[in-house]
């Protein structure tokens, strides 16, 4: 007797164990592979059409010399091709993965945006061409705008939703606090510490490359981190994290515009552009959040074996 109560105590710590390192696994895929090129290709998609969009109506008019959509030669059709290509790209690519998360659409589409955002330039090119430290007032404003923007694209959405092409946002009362504003407000804010904090420390150069990984990979572990200490659905208060930062960075800028006159940035947070954190700081906001989730679902399934044996 003792020795079968042995032997199943012993499968049973073995399951347990091996069903703790495949949930650990799966901490780490918020896709399958599947998936993944599913996403890719869509969002793949998305920068095409941004692309074409941005060479039919011509903007940039100069080429990587103007980052900023309100100081540049024509604002009005830089506005354009953003207005109609998020609409497009969140319109197409919703139906395509609207399956895989509620926000997927939402964040093909800033895939597709960070297109615009290539061929924009960098700030520092933005302060050579215009020879004017005033542009980071426009920029404040234009990130501004750029967030109107993404909630009307939020907005977008949820019309699809209550049309029945979009499944709702899922929700865990066991497992999310309340969505109650300062709730909500705290979520983002400490995004934004977060990803201010990771942007200052990985944007010191203004080079596209350099300031692109800096935007997406700051968001991505500013919204694990948010999201951990405020598990809340669905993911808005994460993905305005990076506007704020924007915001305080241009604003900092403003007061201390620094060496402008050579093209340098006056900060880091100042350094990437309104439309890098439109775009990959929205994107990277939005997969920050869904690899959080993953994480919770993931330590909630791991904790099932531990109580049965327990029992």
């Amino acid at each position: 007797m003792r020795i079968g109560t042995s032997l199943a105590r012993g499968y049973k710590a073995i399951m347990l164990e091996h069903s703790a390192a495949h949930m650990t696994g799966r901490m780490w895929n918020a896709f399958n592979n599947t998936q993944r090129l599913y996403l890719a290709l869509v969002s793949g998609g998305c920068v095409a059409l941004f692309l074409l969009l941005s060479k039919l109506m011509g903007w940039p008019v100069y080429l990587k010399c103007e980052a900023s959509l309100l100081t540049s030669a024509s604002p009005v059709t830089g506005i354009a091709v953003v207005v109609v290509g998020l609409f497009l790209s969140i319109l197409a690519a919703t139906l395509l993965l609207g399956h895989l998360r509620y926000e997927a659409g939402l964040f093909a589409a800033c895939i597709g945006l960070a297109a615009l955002a290539s061929r924009g330039g960098t700030v520092g090119s933005l302060l050579r061409s215009s020879g004017r430290p005033q542009v980071y007032f426009a920029m404040l404003m234009e990130t501004g705008m750029l967030l109107g923007m993404m909630g009307l694209a939020w907005t977008q959405l949820s019309l699809l939703r209550r049309s029945g092409w979009l499944a709702p946002e899922p929700c865990d009362p066991e497992k999310e606090v309340a969505a109650s504003f300062a709730t909500r407000l705290m979520a983002t804010v400490s995004q934004a510490v977060v990803t201010g904090m990771l942007i200052f420390i990985l944007a010191r150069v203004d080079h596209q490359k350099q300031i692109m990984a800096a935007v997406v990979i700051a968001s991505i572990i500013g919204s694990i981190a948010a999201h951990q200490a405020f598990p809340l659905r669905p993911s808005a208060p994460f993905w305005i994290g990076p506007f704020v930062v924007a915001m305080a960075g241009y604003a900092w800028a403003m007061k201390s515009p620094g060496a402008w006159e050579i093209g340098t940035p006056a900060n880091a947070l100042a350094a990437a552009s309104p439309l890098h954190y439109a775009s990959l700081g929205t994107a990277g906001g939005i997969f920050g959040y869904w690899v959080s989730r993953q994480w919770r679902e993931a330590e909630r399934e791991m904790e099932l074996p531990a109580d049965a044996l327990d029992g």
